[in-house]
This record gives structure tokens, sequence and C-alpha cells, in this order.
């Protein structure tokens, strides 16, 4: 029978026009999204000019350094000049550079041996940056090659791997607002927020609805004649809550493919992890939220009486959103926002935000979601009762108390 009302309820709610036009929507604006952003990267890249490019000028004493110096800055060509040659040859190269505004190329010597490197550098602007970088990290390697085996395959392959590394900045000496100091992190807690949001709020207007309509139409009563109330309830939240879910895995599946396509590199953001837990937590957010919208939603018969209960919880949701942002971006580190973030209600959104930001370690979330999932049995227990005794009530809107009082 269980089986039989999750199914109705998922039928009912994916034959529903309104769903499905904000599906399709959501959709349409996460792929656009994605689209339109690399079309506006794309069009400043081409219309920066022009074009830079690197070339480094390698002594005979540092030839080895050539094919490290290849690996490290694909985009950069080497030319072999003579040893003690290199600061002429670069004086050479920048000024023939001046006469040619098309000839936007930066350049650099290494020389010497690999017990005695030298680099030499036109000014203070060609150090910083990508080509600088890569072209200490090249020296670096060839260094290296000198006392070990490595190749420049094995440079190659290390280069990619320190590049999608995970990059944690905790700002342990800064006073600032991680809003401010951490802007990443926080376009990423508002995704996550959102697709959380979208999930609870949407899973308590529809299973809060639903229950008042089937009061309305006193369809209920023949329902619980062949099915126990917490079984009913029990079905509706699961079914609806398998299509509200389930969409929101299909918004971050199309996210990533979205991101994939536009060519930005998903393991240096690290978000496989954060997507994960996102559905997890929403699971969690949508039980707990959802079963207290269906036990209160029993209490009223008829819509009108709905909107209290509905603008209630709605508050109430805002609650750990407004605290997860604000309190965590303030006060990160404070024993208040450690603690209520191990709280249920507040969990399934603040454990995210806090991933979002990289001041949650895999434990904590772990900790957290299992105190959340322990609390929905007992919550489970608490809206069943509620839910029995007021379901088929009829009339003035039932408090709490007296739904409590008629269950004993």
């Amino acid at each position: 029978m269980l089986g039989l009302i999750i199914k109705r309820e998922m039928t009912a709610l994916l034959q529903t026009r309104s769903n499905q036009i904000s599906f399709v929507v959501m959709l349409i604006l996460i792929i656009g999204g994605v689209v339109i952003a690399n079309f506006m990267m794309s069009a400043d890249d081409d219309s920066a000019a022009p074009e830079t490019s690197y070339v480094v000028g390698v002594e005979q004493s540092a030839a080895d350094a050539a094919k490290f110096i290849e690996v490290a800055l694909p985009a950069t060509s080497t030319e072999s000049i003579g040893d003690g040659e290199g600061e002429q040859w670069l004086t050479d190269a920048v000024q023939a550079q001046s006469t040619d505004e098309d000839n936007d190329i930066t350049y650099a010597v290494v020389g010497g041996t690999a017990t005695k490197p030298t680099v030499i550098f036109p000014n203070s602007s060609a150090i910083g940056g990508n080509f600088g970088e890569g072209v200490n990290r090249s020296v670096t390697f060839w260094i290296a090659s000198q006392s070990s085996t490595i190749t420049p395959d094995e440079a190659a392959n290390a280069i990619t791997v320190a590049d999608s590394a995970y990059v944690r900045v905790l700002d342990l000496a800064s006073d600032d607002n991680l809003i401010v100091t951490n802007p990443f992190g926080y376009f990423k807690a508002l995704g996550v927020v959102i697709l959380l949001a979208t999930v609870i709020l949407g899973g308590l207007a529809t299973i809060s609805t639903g229950v008042v309509e089937e009061k309305s139409s006193r369809v209920v009563e023949i329902i619980l004649t062949s099915v126990k109330p917490r079984t009913l309830l029990l079905g509706k939240i699961l079914g609806i809550g398998t299509v509200v879910i389930g969409q929101v895995a299909c918004y971050i599946v199309v996210a990533f493919i979205s991101l994939k396509i536009a060519g930005v590199p998903l393991p240096l953001l690290n978000l496989s992890s954060l997507a994960v837990w996102t559905i997890l937590w929403s699971i969690v957010g949508f039980f707990t939220f959802s079963l207290i919208a269906g036990a209160l939603a029993a209490t009223v018969s008829r819509q009108e009486d709905l909107a209290p209960i509905t603008s209630t919880l709605t508050m109430l949701t805002f609650i750990p959103i407004y605290g997860g942002f604000f309190l965590i971006s303030a006060m990160p580190d404070a024993t208040i926002t450690k603690v209520l973030s191990y709280i249920p209600f507040m969990s399934s959104f603040m454990m995210p935000i806090r991933q979002s930001f990289g001041i949650s370690s895999p434990t904590e979330q772990i900790i957290a979601f299992a105190l959340g999932v322990a609390a929905i049995p007992l919550l489970a227990a608490f809206a069943g009762k509620l839910y029995r005794n007021s379901v088929l009530h009829s009339g003035k809107r039932m408090s709490i108390r007296q739904a409590w009082k008629q269950s004993k």
C-alpha cells in the first residue's frame, strides 16, 4: 500500500503543469547562464589585443632546462644562446620589441648550471603572474633532475596534480568577513542555499497543499479506510520528496555538464564533494521540514486557513539560512557557530554553507549528518501523532495542544 501511495504522489506531481514548466525553466536558466558566461569570457579573450607570448633564451650550459621550460609553459618557445650572452640577448630583444607595436612578447633568460642557475627577467612585471612562476618552476625541476631520474613527462604530471590541488585559505590572521575574504566560497554557498531552499520550501508547500486538498474534498476519509494515517503521510513525503530531490539532482548534473563544456576545471573547484553533500543534506532537510508541514497542515480544513501555517514554516526556514550566511561568514570559528551547525533543524543549511567556505571537515559533516538522520524518527513519531488525530477533524482549526492532548 505504501508503494501505491508513493506512486500516486509522484504521478500527480509530475503531471502538474506548473511543476513541468518550472523544471524546464530552471534547466534553461542553468544552461543559459553558463553559456552566456562562457561567451562573455571568450569575447573578452578575443578582444584582448594583442595576444601575449613568451620566449626564453637558454644558454648552452643550461640546455637541459629547455625541455622543462616547454613542459611548465606549453605556450613558451625557447631559443639557444651562447654562455654569458643572456643579458645582451635580452636587451636586444626588448629594444626590438619597443619598435613593433604588434609584438607583445615577454622574454626571460635561463643560464648557469644546475648547481648555480641564473634567471634574468627584463623587468619586475615579468616576474609576476604565470610566466614568472612557470620559469621558476621549470628551473626547480631542472635542478631536481640532476640528482634524480625525473623526466620532463614526470614534471608535467607533477604540475598537473599541483594545479588541481584543493587550496584552502583559512585567513586566521584576518578579521574580515568571509564574504570579503572568500568570495568564491560565498557564491558556492549561495548556489547551495538556493538548491536547498528549492527542495525544502517547494516540498513543504506541496505537501501542505496536498494534505488540505484531501481533507477539504473528503478524499482522505476514503483513503484511511484501507491505510493507516502514518503510512499515508509517509507515502506523501516519500513520493513528493523523490520527485523534488530528483529534480534538484538533475539541476546539479546539468550544471556540471555545462561547466565541463564551458571548460571550467571542476577538480580545481572541488565541487564534486559539495554536490554529493548538498543532495544528502537536501534529503535530511526535506524530511525534517516536510514532517512538520504535513502534521501542521492536517490541523486545518480549508486552503484559506493554510496561509498562516505555510508562512510561519517559510519564516522558520529562513532562520538557518540567514544564520548560516551571516553568522558563519562573520564568526566562522565561534563556538556558537559550530554548536548551531550540529542541531538537526539548523544543520541542513549551516553545514553545507560551512563546507562551501571550506571551514568544515568531513568528520564534522558526518557527525552532523548522523544527528540529523537520528532526529528524523523522533520527529516522525511526533508528527505522526498530530497527523493521525487531526487529519479527520473538520471545521475550526485545531491547535497543536488540542491535537496532542487528543492523542493521549
